[in-house]
């Protein structure tokens, strides 16, 4: 199977996710050995990366397998099983999401983000979401979940390409990695839409449900 290129980058990808989270967690402890205190928002975005990159890459490891990966005999079953809790202990994902889009948009919080970006050299980073969120609906699930996003991506990208959290002989191919999941995240980004649409989506929804 290993001899197939198209399995062999799949594998690829996988230890270069777990190289991303793993140089989350060393950044987390760092802040913690300089401050004191765990940063809330960078342990919240390793969390968020690690649970839902856990739960892929045990979802492809039981589709290359296919209905051997699937049986309950198999240890990847239960890997696959026990992965999908993880999106939902400590915190479910669309929380924690939810939650960094609103610290990075709020007026109370934002400096709280905008220094985090700073600690970890990505100033740059945070300014380009700022701008590219500017003139959307802050109170908008959706823009949050969207804001969430660019948060945790961003400061894994920032982790990546800082050498005073990593040394990893593969950091620019895993920083490459997440730039591209920065730029798949993007082509789902929120529509700035008119309150018309709005009204409109939320009028289909009541139809539906009222039936």
């Amino acid at each position: 199977m290993i001899e197939n290129s198209y399995i062999e980058q799949l594998f690829g990808q996988m230890v270069l996710r777990r190289k991303v989270v793993k140089a989350m967690l060393a950044a987390s402890c760092q802040l913690v050995s300089a401050q004191g205190a765990p940063n809330v928002h960078l342990a919240s975005a390793t969390k968020v990366l690690s649970s839902e990159w856990c739960g892929l890459v045990a979802d492809q490891c039981v589709q290359l397998l296919g209905g051997r990966g699937y049986d309950e005999g198999a240890p990847l079953a239960k890997i696959y099983r026990d992965a999908r809790i993880l999106r939902i202990f400590e915190g479910p994902t669309e929380a924690l999401l939810s939650h960094l889009g609103r610290c990075l948009l709020s007026k109370a919080t934002r400096d709280e983000i905008a220094d985090l970006f700073r600690s970890v050299g990505a100033a740059s980073v945070h300014a380009a979401a700022i701008e590219e969120l500017s003139g959307l609906n802050e109170t908008d699930g959706a823009v949050l979940i969207y804001a969430g996003w660019l948060t945790t991506l961003g400061l894994a990208k920032a982790v990546m390409s800082a050498g005073c959290f990593s040394a990893l002989d593969c950091a620019a191919a895993a920083a490459h990695l997440v730039s591209s999941e920065l730029a798949t995240l993007r082509t789902r980004a929120p529509a700035r839409q008119s309150v018309e649409v709005r009204n409109l989506a939320s009028r289909t929804l009541t139809t539906f449900l009222e039936r």
